[in-house]
């Protein structure tokens, strides 16, 4: 039987694979076709002339290229222990990943067994002792075993809390620190800025009224009446409206003052609000640093590193021990009879 497949203008052709009852090693006999479209192309070197070319073209439609890929070499069964045990010391030394979803134990197991079971399938399971498989099993129990993080998880999730809690803090902290900063700002400038436009006018005022006062007090002393009458009823309406402005001006000062005060509070308050946003900043990274470090313990603990380290050289010592009493399979009597 042969199928194939068509790719760019090449024919593929795949024969039966034939397989080798100990390595099962396979041979494919392949035909490709190159088949040319007729476009133009570019090439190297001379091309030349184009009935040269043409010819040549014909003679190249859908010629054959057989290749063979040749069977893989014997392994002696010392050459597969040595494979075998070189690849349980590398899985013994290997880390796993951090991030989620990462290289973890369940990579790492079927790593493990991937290489067991490769080399059962060359050595052949029913050459190999019955102390491998139990060695197999064992260790493979072990390494089942649940990991206790009972403690780094309890930690962990009061620490979860408490780093929750501040944030929440922090957040609250800083709408208040950025609402004190603008509430109420933009207003209080708009009345500065009315208070000083009204205190320059009651300035003006209160000289134009001074200068009627002086001029009012004058005329007085010169009158010949001066005598008749005591002079503080003529100039009343002028000095009450001199004090009336004085008065207006010191209570826009006051508010001025008031609204300065208030301005330099609320300025207080904040400054204030962001120390304490500091603090609890400075205490959150303290508290992740923390959780930081119990989730590496933990970490660590469900690495179970040492127990890999253990049992992968356990694997390999028992692999490296092997021997056979009779040759395996496909490698028959080394004394070259029949």
């Amino acid at each position: 039987m042969r199928f194939g497949f068509i790719q760019d203008d090449v024919v593929i052709e795949l024969a039966r694979p034939n397989f080798n009852s100990f390595n099962r090693s396979f041979l494919y006999s392949i035909s490709i076709v190159l088949s040319y479209s007729g476009g133009s192309g570019k090439s190297f070197g001379n091309r030349g002339s184009a009935s040269q070319r043409k010819d040549k073209k014909k003679k190249q439609e859908f010629h054959k290229h057989r290749l063979k890929f040749t069977p893989e070499e014997h392994q002696s069964l010392d050459q597969l222990k040595g494979r075998v045990s070189n690849g349980l010391q590398k899985l013994g030394t290997q880390v796993f990943s951090a991030d989620p979803g990462g290289y973890g134990l369940q990579n790492w197991l079927t790593s493990f067994n991937l290489l067991l079971d490769d080399f059962e399938e060359k050595c052949s399971a029913a050459s190999l002792p019955k102390e491998y498989f139990e060695a197999r099993s064992r260790l493979t129990s072990r390494l089942l075993e649940p990991v206790d993080t009972t403690a780094q998880d309890s930690q962990i999730e009061i620490l979860g809390k408490e780093i929750a809690s501040i944030e929440e803090r922090i957040a609250e902290v800083v709408q208040k620190s950025e609402r004190a900063a603008v509430e109420g700002w933009h207003e209080d400038d708009a009345k500065i800025v009315r208070l000083k436009k009204e205190r320059t006018q009651t300035d003006s005022e209160l000289d134009v009224a001074r200068t009627e006062l002086d001029e009012a007090r004058k005329k007085a002393n010169r009158s010949m009446l001066k005598r008749l009458f005591s002079g503080t009823d003529v100039l009343k309406p002028w000095q009450t409206k001199v004090d009336s402005l004085v008065e207006r001006r010191e209570e826009i000062e006051e508010n001025l003052h008031s609204l300065e005060e208030d301005r330099s509070k609320r300025q207080s308050e904040v400054k204030k609000l962001d120390s304490d946003i500091s603090i609890l900043r400075g205490n959150l990274e303290e508290l992740k640093g923390k959780l930081g470090e119990i989730e590496a313990q933990k970490l660590e603990a469900m690495q179970i590193a040492e127990k890999r380290s253990e049992i992968t050289k356990s694997m390999a010592e028992m692999i490296s021990s092997l021997h056979f009493s009779d040759p395996p399979p496909d490698e028959g009597p080394k004394d070259g009879s029949g």
